[in-house]
């Protein structure tokens, strides 16, 4: 064999030798990328996990305050109905209630003149002491 031909051998080796190593190369970084997103997928897979949890604990929780506010609402209507005011003789009604229940009244009317032109009045009493 002449320097030639070892040339040209020792060029076809390096050749073969540098494709093997640029082989191995990006397998590595191919290994290295794809355990990279594996564990990106995974990561992120857990964390929809967790919010999908966290969903169904929070419409389990607004189910049962749901429920929970159409009882008190229920019970509240039938305490309503339970306590309607009855009504009283106002000889049994003290000036304090009296008064309350006109203030009430009054609230509801309108701020309109009378047809005498003036404006509707109502008396305050002082306070007892």
């Amino acid at each position: 064999m002449g320097p030639t031909e070892m040339m040209l051998l020792a060029g076809a080796v390096g050749a073969v030798a540098g494709a093997g190593l640029a082989w191995a190369a990006a397998v590595l970084r191919w290994n290295r990328l794809s355990l990279s997103y594996r564990q990106q997928l995974k990561k992120s897979e857990q964390a929809r996990q967790f919010a999908q949890q966290q969903g169904d604990q929070a419409r389990r929780q607004v189910d049962g305050l749901q429920q929970e506010l159409a009882d008190l609402r229920q019970r509240l209507a039938h305490q309503q109905q339970a306590q309607a005011e009855p009504e009283l003789d106002p000889d049994q009604i003290s000036d304090e209630e009296l008064l309350l229940q006109a203030s009430r009244i009054t609230d509801w009317e309108s701020e309109e003149p009378d047809g005498d032109g003036f404006a509707k009045t109502q008396m305050i009493m002082p306070r007892r002491r």
